[in-house]
């Protein structure tokens, strides 16, 4: 350094906010320049006196260093020296080709990030190695936050660029900032959550794109009660309302900012009209009388759950039903299965169709040609899920794109409580969060889900051996009960003790739609020779009658 000039003087960097570390030298040359000893950022004094950044050589060997750029008047973009200096937004040019930087800064108005942009709008640094963000790029952060303190007085408004929150705040003089990207608006609101919440209110403006419209509904969600969305009219963003010299229109457009629309809110004649035209869903007919007759048939957007004792056959219900619409209504079906190899699966269905268990050794294996053919009625409407993990995230991505991809309406998914334990110990509070997900699916998506479940051992009831299966027995009863369209106990006596051996009660639990069908019951018989779930009277009324008094 040349020969000290003033000494222990605040720095005039922005974000840096020393009192004293800053000194000034007279270089060899006569010129300037301040550094300062807290930020380790010099400074060249022009001649009026001012402190413009000193700028650091960009090079090829060093493209991924926070520059200083000087600053000075943007001109493509209408920006001051003034407002470009007050969000630290600096010009270059290196070899020919000019670049421009934006500092990030955090609330303590410390510099964390700086994004550097290349001609023709280059962020990337694919496209040219001396763009793109440099310093902390994963910290949540928004532009131009440190220059503004929270005011409980005050709207803050939030730009999704760096040049229209300069922009908004060169048209208003109102404080702004910006997040960095749309698809980083989320991040950057929720990590800066309450210096934002400390303002009046916040005020959206986002580009007029799907983009910039989703993320202005997540973040509106953020702020109950104190959001406005502004709906821009005429240009696209805040620095194109700069630009055509529309300011005073882009103002009264941002007092006119709305608190947002909540969806889902039906209102109005016509709207409730057409809903109320809306004649009833016609269901399906189910494999049996007795249980078309207890669901109505089965219909699109509902969710049934079934639960049993260990080893009555509850999958083997389910892949029935499934079964059933296969071949009664040509409909194409989906199968999670999560304790059995996908193998199985197929081979269940394809031993419906031949009415034959050939998937047991003492059973004889049917011919390859007789394979092919049972596989050809029913490939058609048949989707297994092959080595599928007890993670709700997998599960949910299959069940997605059973539907939209595939075109399935009917899923089963066995079982809810394996998913559920593989979330840690709240296996009640997980459940909740998966059968929630899944009524939200079947409405959103137009499919039904039959789902099992298994029994809380803690009842101490003996299920295998004719015990009545009620709500409360069923892992997270309270869920099950409040999201479940149907529940559905399913008992038997694997003993043949107090029903016969190989005989199911299919008891409904709880009724959604009507009420009026819960207690109904459907008697089954499987038949180990064919594999199938028959419909059976049963020669006496009290084939399950008191079956709870010696459980």
């Amino acid at each position: 350094m040349g020969k000290a000039l003033e000494e222990h003087i605040a720095c005039p960097q922005p974000g840096c906010g020393s009192s004293d570390g800053y000194c000034t030298y007279q270089e060899d040359d006569g010129s300037v320049v301040g550094h300062c000893y807290a930020c380790s950022q010099s400074h060249r004094v022009s001649g009026n006196g001012e402190y413009i950044p000193k700028e650091k050589p960009m090079t090829e060997s060093t493209p991924r260093e926070m520059l200083m750029a000087p600053i000075s008047v943007i001109a493509d973009r209408r920006l001051s020296e003034k407002t470009a200096r007050k969000y630290d937004i600096g010009t270059t040019t290196v070899e020919g080709k000019e670049y421009r930087t934006f500092g990030y800064y955090d609330q303590d108005g410390k510099k964390r990030m700086s994004k550097v942009r290349g001609p023709n709008k280059c962020f990337s640094p694919r496209e040219d190695s001396r763009c793109g963000p440099t310093g902390d790029t994963k910290a949540p952060l928004l532009f131009g936050i440190q220059s503004f303190k929270p005011r409980s007085n005050t709207s803050i408004t939030i730009t999704e660029g760096e040049y229209d929150a300069a922009s908004y705040f060169q048209m208003t003089g109102f404080p702004a900032v910006s997040v960095r990207s749309s698809g980083q608006a989320v991040k950057d609101v929720r990590g800066n959550y309450e210096w934002l919440a400390k303002w009046k209110e916040v005020v959206i403006c986002f580009d007029n794109d799907p983009p910039g419209k989703k993320a202005a509904r997540e973040i509106a969600n953020m702020f109950p009660g104190k959001c406005r969305v502004m709906h821009m009219s005429e240009f696209k963003d805040a620095n194109e309302y700069l630009m055509k010299n529309a300011a005073s229109k882009f103002e009264a457009e941002w007092y006119d900012a709305q608190a947002p629309k909540i969806d889902g809110l039906i209102t109005g004649v016509q709207a409730i009209m057409k809903l109320a035209l809306q004649k009833p869903q016609k269901g399906i007919s189910t494999i049996w009388s007795g249980l078309t007759y207890v669901l109505r048939g089965i219909r699109l957007q509902e969710v049934l759950t079934f639960g049993g004792g260990t080893g009555l056959g509850k999958s083997e219900l389910v892949k029935e039903i499934l079964f059933g619409i296969m071949k009664m209504h040509k409909e194409k079906t989906g199968s999670i299965m999560l304790e059995e190899g996908a193998d199985r699966t197929v081979q269940c269905y394809i031993g419906k169709q031949l009415n034959k268990r050939y998937y047991l050794e003492d059973v004889e294996f049917p011919p390859e040609e007789e394979l092919l053919q049972a596989a050809e009625v029913l490939a058609p409407y048949m989707t297994i899920a092959d080595k599928c993990k007890s993670e709700w995230s997998e599960v949910k991505i299959k069940i997605e794109y059973m539907v939209n991809a595939l075109g399935i309406k009917y899923i089963a998914v066995d079982h809810l409580t394996a998913i559920a334990e593989g979330k840690g110990d709240n296996v009640n509070g997980t459940l909740h969060e998966i059968l929630e997900d899944l009524n939200h699916m079947a409405v959103s998506l137009n499919c039904t889900f039959f789902c099992i479940s298994h029994l809380n051992q803690a009842a101490n009831k003996n299920y295998t051996e004719g015990a009545h299966v009620s709500l409360r027995d069923f892992y997270g009863s309270g869920a099950i009960m409040q999201r479940s369209n149907f529940v559905f106990g399913f008992e038997g006596d694997l003993n043949g003790e107090k029903i016969e051996k190989n005989v199911r009660l299919l008891k409904c639990l709880k009724d959604r739609n009507a009420g009026d069908r819960g207690g109904c019951k459907v008697v089954l018989q499987y038949d180990t020779e064919t594999g199938r779930l028959n419909e059976f009277e049963p020669e006496e009324d009290g084939v399950f009658k008191d079956a709870n008094e010696n459980a």
